[in-house]
């Protein structure tokens, strides 16, 4: 049995959809290797993201930023802790996958980062071409009696990984004001 005209047209576009969706953020025109062996997501599912720690507290969504790293698109930092306390314990990275269709961009992960404790700082670091993500975490207060801060970088790489940059630096810090 043969397709009638108007069924190929639609089954032609739905192709040609698919192609154009699949090569989206393949950047196979500029010749850059990109990686899908990560998770993509919406908006509203990173939103209402929620688990349980080991201590059987549940950990939610914070606070959320978006960083344009020129070249390499644009980053969204996501801040998840304990709802109850404010503190960030965790950070995810995803990558901005503009879509065809205004408001409905899709989220690459490309890092899930809960070593070490709470959240200090995120900054962005450019060196030439290269972008760094400078981290900072502290132990709790409270969960040792000496207190450590750690500062260590990410490395997002032009085939938009994240790999540890080159040190980890750990302080002892005091709890006094």
């Amino acid at each position: 049995m043969l397709a009638r005209p108007n069924q190929m047209n639609a089954r032609f576009l739905r192709l040609c959809v698919l192609i154009a969706l699949a090569c989206s953020g393949c950047r196979m025109f500029c010749g850059r290797k990109i990686a899908y062996d990560k998770p993509a997501f919406y908006e509203q599912q990173i939103r209402s993201t929620s688990w349980t720690d080991a201590q059987g507290k549940v950990i939610r969504l914070l606070d959320w930023s978006v960083v344009d790293l020129k070249h390499l698109g644009k980053m969204v930092i996501a801040r998840f802790g304990r709802a109850n306390t404010g503190i960030a314990t965790c950070l995810d990275f995803y990558r901005v996958m503009p879509t065809l269709t205004p408001g409905v961009d899709s989220y690459v992960l490309t890092e899930h980062d809960c070593k070490h404790g709470m959240v200090i700082s995120v900054e962005p670091i450019w060196q030439g071409r290269s972008v760094f993500f400078q981290i900072t975490k502290e132990t709790i207060p409270g969960t040792k009696q000496q207190r450590e801060r750690f500062t260590y970088t990410l490395e997002y790489t032009e085939d938009y990984r994240m790999q540890p940059g080159l040190s980890e630096l750990a302080f002892k810090i005091s709890d006094e004001p």
